[in-house]
């Protein structure tokens, strides 16, 4: 009975993968080994633009799992040369003891496998000479790239917006990628010129371009942020990793190296922190009370006095009257306690009606969403179902005029069917589900229901939150009076009720008395 053999095949590059035919060739010389051995090749195995170096690589690990699958088989496993099965020591010892583990025997037809001490020691040193080539180019590759990058050439896959072209003279060199460097270069020259503020108008604007183009692209936050961060856009390049400084490349850019670093300064002046500067757990109304005189914003700090610190708030303003005029940490901190428990309670039926009539806004949200993704679907049926035909009558015509029109009409109806796809696949809530949805309102109503547990327990986020959403404007405080009467959002005077037995919007009718 012939025994039945398995070929693993494998280039490292994408190069051999697109220009040569490494794979094919091995497996031609593997499937001439099994022929003079009389082996029945049972399946091949082709691992393409991956490295030796590496255990886990796709084909090998398909391999393995066919054997798993077979165990009722001893398999031979063929590669036309050591190199291929490893180029690394450990990784090719390794992989050598997953084949004994599951029954099969490796073979080569330069090399030939066996048990004994001295054929243990020279497979060794065939894997460690592997693995030392393997070195070796790695560093003759660094070494060329290093090289190319400091003559001003980008050696490295491009970024989004660029492709490289080849030139004579130059070899690969990169070049805008239409219309993906229009789009870029307007945006960033809108967020340089300040007519964007954040990253996230940058995004959406992006976004719309893409649908505007017909482009099927994602956007993340993080692909924003490298299209913001990419210095090739300027015709400029670095690399510190290597230490290259940022010098002119040999290609051109589509924005200027001012506008790049206007955006940068934006973006360093713009990154968020977690808190204020001057933010401390002791003061945690500092810049959220307003001074009664002046209208700023009162600071805090410890005042030391003859025997221990003490915690004081006060207006730093020179121009007020009250300038460094101090308030005990203690009142004023108690009496914005007692707005929030007292002035600022909500009654539970409105909070109630508020949940229910957002779950009908939203429900009522996702089922417009939902009918318009089906009247997307029934379109794209009718126009897959007019391709059908339109190619079927391509198929039976014979006149060269019909054939143009029929061409044409094709070609219209796939981009049509392409923009439908596209609109399909944008169309929804975004993953922000009912329930997600639920439990975001939830987190809100237990600040609005809750202020005075959230304000005890919160961080200094969302302590600020819990003002900014009770308050229309910040609560003002008086060294004398105290806050007074503050100023509560218009929302949160519908949720508490407020005046609502003595203001109608129209006035009852009543019964006019007989004359």
């Amino acid at each position: 009975m012939n025994k039945k053999a398995l070929i693993y095949c494998r280039v490292s590059s994408q190069q051999q993968v697109l220009n040569g035919n490494g794979v094919d060739s091995q497996e031609k010389l593997c499937r001439d080994y099994c022929r003079s051995k009389g082996y029945e090749v049972v399946n091949v195995f082709k691992e393409k633009g991956v490295s030796g170096g590496i255990f886990d690589r796709p084909a090998m690990q398909e391999l393995l799992e066919y054997l798993d699958k077979h165990t009722e088989t001893n398999y031979v496993v063929i590669f036309d040369d050591l190199k291929r099965f490893a180029r690394d020591v450990q990784v090719h010892f390794r992989l050598r003891k997953e084949l004994d583990l599951r029954g099969a025997k490796p073979e080569s037809p330069n090399f030939v496998f066996e048990d004994t001490a001295e054929n243990k020691f020279v497979e060794t040193m065939l894997a460690a000479t592997a693995e030392l080539e393997r070195n070796q180019n790695k560093r003759q590759v660094i070494q060329k790239m290093k090289a190319r990058i400091s003559q001003g050439y980008w050696c490295f896959c491009p970024p989004p917006g660029l492709k490289y072209k080849k030139v004579s003279g130059h070899g690969k060199i990169l070049e805008a990628e239409e219309p993906l460097a229009t789009i870029y270069k307007e945006a960033l020259e809108k967020y340089a010129d300040d007519y964007f503020i954040t990253q996230v108008d940058v995004k959406k604007f992006i976004r719309g371009k893409y649908k505007e183009y017909g482009i099927k692209r994602r956007l993340s936050n993080h692909g924003t942020k490298r299209i913001l961060t990419e210095l090739l856009y300027t015709g400029y390049l670095e690399y510190p990793k290597w230490d290259v400084e940022r010098l002119k490349g040999n290609h051109k850019g589509f924005i200027s190296i001012e506008t790049f670093k206007r955006i940068q300064d934006k973006l360093e002046s713009n990154k968020k922190k977690s808190r204020r500067k001057d933010y401390s757990e002791d003061f945690p109304l500092r810049g959220l009370v307003l001074c009664s005189h002046c209208g700023k914003p009162l600071t805090a700090s410890w005042c030391k006095g003859k025997l221990k610190y003490y915690p004081y708030y006060a207006c730093k303003q020179s121009s007020c009257e009250f300038c460094w005029k101090a308030i005990p940490r203690k009142s004023i901190e108690e009496e914005f306690e007692s707005l929030l428990s007292v002035e600022g309670s909500i009654k539970k039926v409105y909070l109630d009606l508020s949940r229910a009539v957002l779950f009908d806004v939203w429900g009522n949200r996702e089922l417009m969403e939902e009918n318009h993704k089906k009247r997307l679907h029934t379109e794209l049926g009718d126009i897959e179902s007019q391709l059908d035909s339109a190619t079927d009558r391509l198929f039976r015509a014979t006149d060269d005029i019909l054939v143009g029109v029929y061409e044409q009409k094709i070609k219209e109806l796939k981009q049509y069917k392409d923009s439908l796809q596209f609109k399909i696949q944008n169309t929804g809530t975004l993953n922000f589900t009912k329930e997600k949805f639920g439990t975001s309102l939830d987190k809100v109503f237990d600040v609005l229901e809750k202020p005075l547990d959230t304000w005890r327990k919160g961080d200094s986020v969302l302590k600020q939150t819990v003002v900014y959403m009770y308050f229309s404007v910040l609560p003002v405080y008086d060294k004398e009076n105290g806050f007074g009467t503050p100023s509560f959002d218009c929302t949160i005077n519908v949720l508490r009720g407020s005046g609502s037995e003595e203001c109608r919007l129209v006035e009852m009718g009543g019964i006019e008395p007989p004359c």
